[in-house]
C-alpha cells in the first residue's frame, strides 16, 4: 500500500513538471535559480585558500532564504552535466523540480514511518495518503 502511495505522489509531482514552458514564472523558483547560477566551483588556480573566507569565497551564495542545500544541490547538477549537456538557467529548472518532487517523495515516506512509528501502520498509511494528495503539498 505504501508503494501506491508514493507512486501516485510522485506521478502528481512529475505530471506537468514543464507547466510554465520556461517562462519561470514563480518568483521564489526564478530567484533559487539565479542565485544557484552565481555560485562558482573554484579554479585550479590558487583560489582554493578563499574557500574559508565568507567575503572571498565563490562558494558563497550571499543569499540564504531558503537555505543552502537547493542551491549548491542545482549548481552541481549543472556542473556534473555540463560535459554532455549546456544547460543554462532556464533549463536547469527541469532538474530542480525533479529533485524537489523527489525530496517531497521522501518526505511521505517519512511521515508514514513516523505516523507508523507512534500510532500505527494504518495512521501511518493514512497521514501518507494525505499528504501525498496534500495540493500545497504537490506545489
Amino acid at each position: 500500500m505504501l508503494a501506491l502511495i508514493v507512486f501516485v505522489a510522485l506521478g502528481l509531482r512529475i505530471y506537468g513538471i514543464d507547466w510554465d514552458d520556461g517562462g519561470l514564472f514563480h518568483p521564489d523558483e526564478r530567484a533559487i535559480l539565479m542565485q544557484a547560477e552565481g555560485i562558482d566551483f573554484p579554479s585550479t588556480t590558487g583560489e582554493f585558500g578563499d574557500l574559508l573566507s565568507a567575503e572571498d569565497s565563490s562558494l558563497n551564495p550571499r543569499w540564504f532564504n531558503y537555505g543552502s542545500l537547493p542551491l549548491y544541490t542545482l549548481r552541481l547538477v549543472q556542473a556534473v552535466a555540463s560535459p554532455v549537456t549546456d544547460w543554462d538557467l532556464f533549463d536547469l529548472r527541469i532538474p530542480g523540480r525533479v529533485i524537489s518532487a523527489l525530496a517531497d517523495t521522501v518526505t511521505i515516506t517519512l511521515v508514514f514511518a513516523l505516523g507508523a512509528r507512534w500510532y500505527g501502520r494504518r495512521v501511518g498509511l493514512l497521514a501518507a495518503a494525505l499528504t501525498a494528495l496534500a495540493v500545497i503539498h504537490i506545489q
